[in-house]
């Protein structure tokens, strides 16, 4: 499976462009914004470079990368200030799975208006409204992805019941992701993957 790395550490943007890059989970809402835009946006531009012809289905973990449905939904629509996102809605969900992994409120990150009219222009962010992804007022990743994902899940069955109880409007699968092998594999598999295996799984 190929992975493929977006860097904004280029000669042709701003000293401040480079740095967006360059942390994880670093710096202010304005940095924040900035590498979601890179991710989402920035991610639509990589995938559509290299299967321009090809269907796609994406998949968003968690909502660092969901402005990615905002680029679907200019290419379904063609933009414009408060234009209607309903058109389009159904030809974005057809592309559009969403995980959701952090039930609090904390893993659910919300920007202000200004600024997010400040980075993307007038134009997506009146397109950004339309799209019903407020909470409080602010626009919210995960409620743009929840709007748009023709399925959802989280990653254990707890963790989609909490879930479900933050957003009730929406029905969340689970799925769980991965076990603690030493806590859950029987003693017989271990045995098994210890002896065909190069690394061993301790039961305990």
């Amino acid at each position: 499976m190929p992975v493929y790395f977006l860097d904004t550490a280029l000669s042709e943007n701003t000293p401040w462009d480079q740095t967006l890059t360059g942390h994880l989970y670093g710096g202010d809402s304005h940095y924040r914004f900035g590498q979601e835009v890179v991710l989402g946006m920035g991610g639509m531009v990589l995938i559509s470079a290299l299967a321009p012809e090809e269907p796609v289905i994406y998949h968003m973990n968690e909502g660092h990368s969901d402005l990615l449905t905002l680029s679907l939904l200019e290419s379904r629509i063609g933009g414009g200030a408060g234009a209607p996102t309903d058109a389009g809605g159904e030809d974005v969900r057809r592309q559009y799975v969403f995980t959701t992994h952090t039930p609090v409120p904390a893993g659910h990150d919300k920007f202000h208006w200004d600024l997010v009219s400040k980075v993307l222009g007038l134009e997506r962010a009146d397109l950004l409204r339309a799209s019903n992804c407020c909470f409080d007022g602010s626009p919210t990743m995960t409620y743009l992805a929840l709007r748009f994902a023709r399925y959802i899940n989280g990653v254990a069955m707890r963790q989609g019941e909490i879930s479900t109880g933050m957003f009730p409007d929406y029905p969340i699968d689970a799925i769980t992701s991965g076990v603690h092998a030493v806590t859950w594999t029987s003693p017989s598999f271990a045995e098994l993957f210890d002896r065909r295996t190069s690394c061993q799984v301790y039961h305990m």
